[in-house]
């Protein structure tokens, strides 16, 4: 597979060149190999490539063991992919697997891809903050120089 980089000139935007266009000498072309696999997989083990830290459903799994035993079911069948990342091809199904592999068997796992990931948390933040419970939730500048992070397990701010 190759894919033409944008030269911002005549093209504004990168692109998967199809097998059947033709080639054109002037533009800056990329072969993807093995890259289109090993790129993803980096998220999952970053071990790979140096990095010592945990991957992705490691992740996701530490955070939800930190949470109240009560709740973590509820968390493991509501586990939403956000970013383009989430887009590349079979990561869904990845992070399933790898989540499945790791959590409690009397654990329902379900992984939510929505319709436009790219844009989805932006959504969620945007529809909270348009939201009339907005005030209940929301943390002033002052207090949270005041107090950290902490200013948010003190308070504990609920949505009803």
């Amino acid at each position: 597979m190759d894919y033409v980089l944008p030269d911002y000139t005549l093209v504004k935007r990168g692109y998967v060149r199809t097998p059947d266009q033709p080639a054109n000498k002037q533009q800056q072309v990329i072969r993807m190999n093995s890259e289109r696999f090993s790129v993803p997989e980096v998220l999952f083990r970053p071990s790979d490539i140096g990095i010592e830290q945990i991957g992705l459903a490691e992740a996701i799994n530490h955070v939800i063991s930190l949470t109240d035993p009560a709740m973590q079911p509820h968390f493991t069948s509501n586990i939403i992919l956000t970013g383009g990342n989430s887009l590349f091809p079979g990561f869904k199904q990845r992070v399933f697997d790898d989540v499945r592999s790791s959590t409690d068997i009397f654990f329902d796992v379900k992984v939510h891809l929505p319709s436009n990931p790219i844009t989805y948390a932006w959504e969620g933040g945007s529809t909270l903050a348009a939201s009339s419970q907005f005030q209940k939730v929301a943390v002033s500048r002052e207090a949270y120089n005041e107090h950290g992070a902490n200013v948010f397990l003190e308070n504990k701010h609920e949505i009803l």
